[in-house]
C-alpha cells in the first residue's frame, strides 16, 4: 500500500526550535507544511528536499513576503489547498474557506490563523487547522500540530498531536 505522511504546522511566530522539535518527533515523513505566520526565515527547510518536501504560505504576520498566499498541491490523487486563513476570515467560521476550497476543487484544506486545532469534514472536503505549537488559543491551551496520512485506498487519517 502506498501512502504519504504530511506533518502540518502553523503559527510558530518566530520559533523555529518548535519546528525542529516536531520534525525530530515525526521523521520520517513526506511533506512538512507550514500554514503561515512563521515570522522568520524558513530557508533551511526548503533546502532539505532529500528529507521531505516543504511547502509554506504567507500569514498575516509574515511581512517579509516571498511566500504565496495560497498553494494548490497535488499529493497522490488529492487536491490539497494550503492557506493561512486570514483572508478567508476563519476566526468567524469556515464558510469562506469552504467556498474557496470548492472553487479550487480541493479535497483537503490546510489552514491556520485561529491557533485553535480542528479537523472538520464538510461534505467531501477535509479541513485541518493544526493549531499553534507556540501560542495556543481555545479551551485546552495545548501546543499542537497535525499529522495527515493519505493512502492509495482513499483513506485520509488526520490527527491533532500535542507537543509536551
Amino acid at each position: 500500500m502506498d501512502q504519504k505522511k504530511l506533518v502540518i504546522i502553523s503559527d510558530t511566530h518566530g520559533d523555529n526550535r518548535v519546528i525542529d522539535q516536531v520534525i525530530a518527533k515525526e521523521e520520517p515523513f513526506d511533506y512538512l507544511i507550514h500554514c503561515g505566520d512563521s515570522e522568520t526565515s524558513l530557508k533551511r527547510y526548503f533546502e532539505s528536499p532529500e528529507r521531505f518536501t516543504f511547502l509554506a504560505v504567507q500569514g498575516n504576520c509574515d511581512f517579509r513576503g516571498g511566500l504565496p498566499l495560497i498553494i494548490n498541491e497535488r499529493i497522490m490523487f488529492y487536491n490539497v489547498l494550503i492557506t493561512h486563513g486570514h483572508h478567508e476570515n476563519v476566526k468567524y467560521g469556515n464558510h469562506d474557506l469552504l467556498e474557496i476550497g470548492e472553487r479550487n476543487r480541493a479535497d483537503i484544506i490546510l489552514f491556520g490563523h485561529s491557533h485553535v486545532p480542528e479537523i472538520v469534514n464538510e461534505g467531501s472536503i477535509l479541513m485541518i487547522n493544526p493549531g499553534s505549537p507556540t501560542y495556543p488559543h481555545g479551551g485546552s491551551r495545548e501546543r499542537t500540530y497535525a499529522v495527515l496520512t493519505l493512502t492509495d485506498d482513499y483513506d485520509r487519517i488526520a490527527q491533532i498531536r500535542v507537543i509536551p
